[in-house]
């Protein structure tokens, strides 16, 4: 993994700890999500489709779910995203 990818998917663990630690909201981590997805430069192995379908999932909880019930689905589903970005991180896929 390059050096800029890595940055750019160490500040996506930032944004998802910033949500879970309720200082962003799930409209504020799918648009972190999605400007990511725009900065992340092509590679072999990379998050690219994990987090795709974060996004699907985070809109889907957003709008299909009562709102007492949104951040700890939110929570659970970025938790699959937080563990496959820190395997990459560390070059395990």
């Amino acid at each position: 993994m390059n050096d800029e990818n890595r940055k750019i998917y160490s500040a996506a663990l930032v944004s998802i700890d910033r949500f879970v630690g309720g200082e962003l909201s799930i409209e504020d981590i799918r648009s972190c999500l999605e400007v990511t997805l725009g900065l992340l430069e092509r590679e072999p192995v990379s998050a690219d489709s994990d987090i795709r379908d974060t996004i699907a999932d985070l809109e889907l909880i957003q709008f299909g779910q009562l709102e007492s019930e949104q951040r700890p689905a939110a929570i659970f589903r970025l938790d699959t995203l937080r563990d496959t970005i820190c395997s990459l991180l560390d070059g395990t896929p």
